[in-house]
């Protein structure tokens, strides 16, 4: 069995998983928005800074995004992007299961998925454009 090394990481993704940088793509972002609001709605009384700008960062990484998909981003390139960051997430869930860090593999986990699918679907996009 592999040992995952911890120094194939950012300090920051190993305090919160879900820094921005690591949400790469649109079904991830929409997934972590709807997650973060939910949240957000449950506080009584005044939303604590973080989670506001949490949730800024968020809706400015979705608006970028989504500029960019089709213009500067071809859906080839995108799905370029969302292997890398799914490579990259698959071995950050592993570590935290190895470092028997449920919580925060716990927030990794549904981003593969996620990712998977929205992989598949741009593929499936791309074979029926040809």
């Amino acid at each position: 069995k592999t040992v995952i090394n911890k120094s194939n990481f950012r300090a920051e993704e190993l305090k919160d998983p879900d820094i921005v940088d690591n949400l790469n793509s649109m079904e991830v972002i929409n997934y972590k928005l709807a997650e973060l609001e939910k949240k957000i709605k449950e506080i009584s009384g005044r939303t604590p800074k973080s989670l506001k700008d949490k949730l800024i960062q968020l809706k400015c990484k979705k608006n970028v995004l989504e500029e960019s998909l089709g213009d500067t981003i071809d859906p080839p390139k995108y799905v370029v992007m969302m292997k890398n960051q799914l490579e990259h997430d698959k071995l950050l869930f592993q570590y935290f299961m190895q470092e028997k860090d449920e919580v925060n593999a716990a927030l990794v986990k549904p981003r593969i998925t996620y990712l998977m699918k929205e992989i598949k679907e741009t593929e499936d996009y791309l074979k029926g454009k040809k």
